[in-house]
């Protein structure tokens, strides 16, 4: 019943992943993703 709902409102992904880097130490992840688009909702700052 539930999986039957989210199966029918997921969607076309609208940005396809390219690569994924990953980096990992005790307690922490970080993962790196290649994209076709630039991300315009964060701000970095050096």
């Amino acid at each position: 019943m539930l999986k039957d709902n989210l199966r029918s409102r997921r969607q076309a992904p609208l940005v396809l992943v390219e690569n994924k880097m990953t980096f990992a130490a005790a307690g922490s992840q970080l993962s790196i993703y290649d994209t076709f688009e630039q991300g315009q909702q964060y701000q970095f700052s050096v």
